[in-house]
């Protein structure tokens, strides 16, 4: 039976033993792959605490006396008491949210402050621990509400991790199911260890604290934690108006801004292009628009092809235009790694330009009917010139006409009363020239007329 105790005690110091020393390389790895930032200093402050909770975890399973198990604990506890504010100002972090003011971190460091310090003060009062010894403990009122203080620290920072998944593509899902179950996991297997649920003589939850680690290493190498762009960037790129997706050359998908096909679909479910395809199949159009997409997305590694497709809107009946045109990412090497094509929603500018249309068809219409307007005017405008011109060369006519009749006459007058051929002669000339400015009259008339564009 003591060998089997010992056999245990050992497996377990050694399990502890691996996690302190798989903190101290992951810690290592995300310093010199990261980009530095806020995010990775807290992310770094819980490591660090995580390794500083197991490394005297360890001292303290082994610790000769009481007073020198007491000293550990003192120095655990530091760990302990403020894992859960690291583990909520990552989170936050994480989801690019400006840093808190300093009275609002003071409120945050308060409650794990004071219960280190109750832990310090512990030998005053008794309410953390009721009593302790080298191998065993009974916990007090404040330990419990350590605990559950603790837990709100990191369900806050769970809330953080998964408010607005919905709008996030699944290369982000992942990240924050990764991180959010890394953070939990140990937390809730330690209150069932303490709440006695599993019952065992040793801190199981750092026993399996390499189970966290394990899920952090993968969003960290797997999934380019820190390694790929900046938070704010991502944050930019999720939430543009256009559409983007990259497939690489398994044709599994491996990033999209989910905020922008969030209008027309669900593809959380959506692991490869051929699952895309399907999705789209059910809110395209027009079938062969698919088909042609399907074939851009073969383009060449020096290539880009465009196109156009109609995509149903979700809960609606109309369809929205999108151009979208696909790219190859070539590596360092210029092989094609991957495929990216990019969406942009181009139904607003269509409506704008039919409309546009519709309105030079309307200025067309209204420009015709001004003209004809017009010539209908300029006719008659000519008409009634033209009848002006008729009434003055009518009017100069015939006044000329009758003193010509009437001098004519008088000449008649002249001869058959034999008078003077002298007086005759002035008639006769009188009357010729009436005849000559009547004429000259209407000739200035004509030329007026026709000088304004008159046709006579």
């Amino acid at each position: 039976m003591e060998d089997l105790y010992l056999y245990k005690n050992t497996w377990i110091t050694f399990a502890l033993i691996f996690s302190a020393a798989y903190m101290i390389v992951l810690g290592i790895v995300i310093r010199v792959k990261s980009q530095g930032g806020a995010i990775v200093r807290w992310f770094l402050c819980i490591v660090f605490v995580m390794w500083l909770w197991t490394t005297f975890y360890i001292f303290e399973r082994v610790a000769p006396s009481v007073s020198i198990r007491w000293l550990i604990c003192c120095v655990e506890y530091v760990a302990i008491c403020y894992l859960g504010f690291f583990a909520y100002m990552f989170s936050r972090s994480y989801r690019g949210l400006k840093a808190p003011s300093k009275l609002k971190v003071i409120a945050l460091l308060s409650p794990p402050t004071f219960f280190y310090l109750s832990v310090l003060t512990n030998p005053l009062h008794y309410q953390f621990y009721r009593s302790f010894t080298v191998h065993t403990e009974v916990y007090g009122p404040l330990c419990w509400a350590l605990i559950y203080v603790t837990l709100l620290y990191y369900l806050g920072g769970v809330y953080h991790f998964i408010r607005k998944s919905r709008y996030r593509s699944i290369y982000r899902k992942r990240q924050m199911l990764y991180f959010s179950a890394a953070i939990i996991v140990p937390i809730i297997i330690h209150i069932l260890n303490t709440l006695k649920i599993i019952d065992l003589d040793f801190n199981i939850s750092l026993v399996v604290m390499p189970y966290s680690l394990f899920l952090i290493t993968i969003s960290v190498l797997k999934h380019k934690f820190l390694d790929i762009l900046p938070h704010a960037l991502l944050d930019v790129v999720e939430f543009i108006d256009d559409g983007f997706m990259v497939i690489n050359v398994d044709n599994h998908l491996e990033d999209y801004n989910a905020l922008f096909f969030n209008r027309f679909i669900d593809m959380n479910h959506c692991e490869k292009i051929e699952d895309v395809i399907d999705v789209f199949a059910g809110i395209v159009e027009h079938s062969e628009d698919l088909d042609n997409l399907i074939v851009a997305l073969k383009v060449g590694k020096n290539d880009h092809i465009s196109g156009e497709i109609a995509f149903k809107k979700k809960l609606s009946d109309t369809y929205l235009n999108i151009q979208y045109t696909t790219n190859a990412i070539n590596d360092l090497y210029g092989s094609k790694i991957a495929t990216i094509i990019t969406f942009h929603d181009i139904t607003e500018i269509q409506s704008l330009y039919l409309a546009l249309e519709n309105k030079k068809d309307e200025l067309m219409q209204a420009k015709n009917r001004l003209e004809d307007h017009i010539a209908s005017i300029h006719q008659l405008t000519i008409e009634q010139e033209r009848n002006k011109l008729m009434s003055e060369v009518h009017d100069t006519l015939g006044h000329s006409m009758t003193e010509v009749l009437a001098l004519l006459e008088k000449c008649d007058l002249i001869l058959d009363q034999n008078q003077d051929l002298i007086q005759f002669e002035a008639v006769l000339e009188e009357t010729i020239e009436r005849a000559r400015k009547g004429l000259a009259e209407i000739r200035i008339a004509v030329t007026r007329f026709k000088k304004m564009g008159v046709e006579i």
